[in-house]
C-alpha cells in the first residue's frame, strides 16, 4: 500500500468508462434500472454503472452508500468470484454497503428483489440528511407571485433615462 496522496488520487479516468458502460444493458439491469430510476424506489435516487474510486458499479445510491451489484453468468467462474470478493471488500473497507443479486433472480422475481432490497434499506441506518427524501426537496420555498414589497424584478433591459 502506498502513501496516503496516493491513496487519495482521482479514478477521473473511470467517468468516461462508466458512461460508456451505461449504453449497453443486460436484460436483467434494464428491468431493475426501469424498477429504481427517477426515484421510483422509496423516493430514493439510484445511478446506474456509476464510477466509485477505481472501480465501476452497477447501481449506486449515495443518500445511503449501498452499492448493487448483478451478477450475471460470467461472475459463476472462480476467478471472477474472486476478483469480485477482493472488489466488494475494497468498497467495503471504503464504507459502502453492499447487496448481491443473481442476474437469473431480478429477471424471474423482480418483486421479490425489491422486498429484499426494501429489507436491506429498513436495516440500514437513516441517511444523514434525515428522514426520506421527496422529489423537490431542499429547494427551499417559491417566493410569493408578484412583487415582493420593497423589492423590484430584474430585467436584462437597462433602463431609460
Amino acid at each position: 500500500m502506498g502513501d496516503v496522496s496516493e491513496r487519495r488520487r482521482n479514478f477521473v479516468h473511470n467517468i468516461p468508462a462508466a458512461r460508456a458502460l451505461r449504453r449497453p444493458q443486460t436484460a436483467s439491469e434494464a428491468l431493475f434500472w426501469e424498477a429504481v430510476r427517477d426515484r421510483r424506489f422509496k423516493g430514493l435516487k439510484f445511478r446506474r454503472r456509476h464510477a466509485v474510486g477505481r472501480f465501476v458499479v452497477d447501481f449506486y445510491c449515495h443518500e445511503h452508500r449501498l452499492v448493487v451489484e448483478m451478477d450475471g453468468g460470467i461472475h459463476a467462474a472462480t476467478d471472477r468470484a474472486a476478483a469480485d470478493r477482493q472488489r466488494q471488500a475494497e468498497l467495503e473497507a471504503a464504507g459502502l454497503r453492499f447487496f448481491r443479486v443473481s442476474a437469473q433472480e431480478v429477471e424471474a422475481d423482480l418483486p421479490s428483489v425489491l422486498r429484499s432490497l426494501c429489507a436491506q434499506f429498513s436495516m440500514l441506518p437513516s441517511p444523514a440528511t434525515g428522514g426520506s427524501r421527496e422529489r423537490g426537496r431542499g429547494r427551499g420555498p417559491r417566493p410569493a407571485e408578484g412583487r415582493q414589497e420593497g423589492r423590484r424584478r430584474r430585467s436584462g433591459r437597462k433602463r431609460r433615462a
